[in-house]
This record gives C-alpha cells, structure tokens and sequence, in this order.
C-alpha cells in the first residue's frame, strides 16, 4: 500500500509539471490572465488530488481496519485450532496410553496362555511318547510272536508242499508213463494203420497196373499228338498241322472201326502233362487237351458213342528223365478192342 501511495505522488507530480510546463517556459506573448488562469487551474487540480488522496486515505485506514479484523480473527481462529489440536493430542495420546496399557496386559496375558500352552503341550507330548513306546514294546513283541507263530506255518506249509510236490511228482510220473503207453499205443496203431493202407495202396496200384498193362495189351492202334506240333503255342486251340494230323487219324480209326464192327471198340483220348505245376493243375490241362481232341474227331465223324477223354496229368513220361521236357505234353489216341463185348474195357482204372 505505501508503494501504491508512492506512486500516486510520483504521478501527481509529473502531472502537476505538465500542466506548468508551459507556463514555466518563458514566453514574452503569456500575459499575467493566463498565468493566474493556469494557476487557478493548478490550484483547482490540487485541491482534486487532496480531495482524492484523502479519499484514498480513509479508504487505506477503511482496508487496514478491516484487515486488521481480518487478521484477528484468524489470530483467533489459530488460536481455537490450536487448542482443538492440543486436546486431541492430549485425548490421542490417552488412547494410545490406554491402548498401550491394555495390550501389554493383553500380551502378558497371551504369554502366559502360551507359557501354559507350552507346558501341556510338553506334558502331552511326554504322555504321547511314553504311549508310543508302549505301543512299540507291544509292537515289537506281537511281530516277534507273530514272526514265531508264521514260522510254525511256514514250516507246516513247507511239509504240506513237500509232500504235494511228491504226491505230485509221482502222479506225473505215471502220467507220463500213461502217455508214453498211450503214445506207444498209438505209434503202433497207426503204424498198423499206416501199413495197412500202404499195402492197400499197393495192392490197389498192382491192380491198376495190371488192369492198365492189360488195357494197354488190347490197344490195337495208336496216335500221338504233342502238344508242340498239335496245338498253337500254348493255347488249348488246334493248329493246322494238328488238325490235319487228326483229320489223318480220324481216316484211319473209321476204317479200322468199319472193318471190326463185330468187336467192342472203346477209342481212348487220353491227356498228358509235364511235371512243372501242381497235380490239379495239371489233370484239369490234360483232360481239356484230351476233351479237345475228341471234339475234333467227333467233328470228323468218329463215333462219339466209344469216343471217351481222359486226363492223366504228370504221368507216364515219354522223356522220364526230364520230366520237365516238352515231350511230356501230348495227347495219345489208343483203340482198344475187346474180344468179348460181355466185358467192356477197364476205363474206370485208367481214369
């Protein structure tokens, strides 16, 4: 506020010489009107500025009194609040004073619950321990009659099994003896068994080949066709040749059937194999060869009434040293005549 004054006066001043600038400047054309005009003016400025700077003063005293209140009464409030805040520390301080009290009572009391604690738990624990070594003396004395008692069935056990192992031994003994009767027995049966049908066998071989020796015996008229020059390349179909070569056979078989009506005729087409695949495989061939043939008689005015196919198969080799040999695969036509036609040629040994 004293700097404001200040400067109020220092602008005071600078307007109070504006105005007699002019004035104080000597000027010979000023007459003595215009300085008591300028004068009277200054004076009438003047007294403006007194008027407003005691306007401005009492406004100053009219702040700083308020101002003055202003500071009291926060003088007081400060004072209240410090009061305020002097009773509550002092009312703070006997809470924590109070509080503070009751939790070291509350701690020593704690104390001595764990102290109590502590000791029953140490007396519970030498119970506890003292039960726990009865209970291992009892323990330990169970297991030893226990131990004891299983040993006594152990040894009973052992004796039991000792004497079912033997039982056991000897029962397999003579099951095995049983068996290896039973097996002797039976190694003779079918040795018998074996024996018998081997000589079965045999003797119905002998009869077959005495039947076929015989059959063959009355076999008036023979043809070969192999397969080499009868058939095309592998294929069950008919070359030219061969059918020229049947066609031949064919002339010949009428003739001689013409020139026998009275005998029982029976002209066997029979089929031969090699020995390379399976037996099946190659009676199923040989009969197809065989059947084939027949056809192509029959298709040059054989009679099929005594025409009968048969398929040998890997029989009966004409190159038996190489059973493998293209030789082997062939078709052979027999005529076979029978004396007396009460007796029709065995054909069912041949098949």
């Amino acid at each position: 506020k004293l700097e404001e004054q200040k400067r109020a006066a220092l602008e005071l001043q600078k307007a109070k010489n504006q105005l007699l600038e002019p004035v104080l400047q000597p000027n010979p054309q000023n007459s003595k009107e215009q300085k008591a005009r300028f004068e009277s003016e200054i004076a009438a400025y003047e007294a403006r500025l007194a008027q407003e700077r005691k306007a401005e003063e009492e406004k100053a005293k009219e702040t700083a009194k308020k101002e003055a209140q202003l500071q009291e009464q926060e003088k007081a409030r400060i004072e209240q609040e410090r009061k305020k805040a002097e009773a509550e520390a002092k009312l703070k301080a006997e809470q924590e004073a109070q509080e503070a009290e009751l939790a070291r009572k509350k701690a020593a009391e704690e104390e001595k619950a764990r102290l109590a604690k502590q000791k029953e738990e140490e007396r519970m624990a030498k119970i506890k321990a003292q039960q726990e070594a009865k209970a291992i003396k009892e323990k330990l004395a169970a297991e030893l009659k226990a131990k004891k008692e299983e040993e006594k069935l152990l040894k009973i056990k052992e004796k039991e099994e000792a004497q079912k192992r033997a039982l056991a031994e000897k029962e397999e003994k003579e099951r095995i003896k049983r068996l290896e009767r039973e097996e002797e027995e039976k190694a003779k049966r079918e040795l018998e068994e074996k024996q018998a049908k081997e000589k079965a066998e045999q003797e119905a071989f002998e009869k077959a080949r005495k039947a076929r020796l015989e059959l063959l015996s009355k076999s008036k008229l023979n043809f070969t066709f192999t397969q080499a020059d009868t058939f095309a390349s592998s294929n069950m179909a008919l070359s030219l040749n061969g059918k020229k070569a049947i066609k031949s056979a064919s002339l010949k078989i009428k003739e001689f059937v013409k020139n026998n009506k009275d005998k029982n005729i029976k002209i066997l087409v029979e089929g031969y194999t090699d020995s390379i695949g399976t037996a099946a495989d190659n009676n199923r061939v040989s009969l197809r060869r065989a059947a084939v043939v027949a056809n192509e008689l029959i298709d040059n005015n054989v009679d099929y009434n005594i025409i009968e196919p048969v398929g040998m198969g890997p029989v009966e080799f004409k190159n038996p040293e190489n059973p493998q040999s293209h030789e082997n695969r062939r078709v052979e036509v027999r005529i076979i005549v029978e004396e007396n036609p009460e007796n029709p040629p065995a054909t069912e040994a041949v098949k």
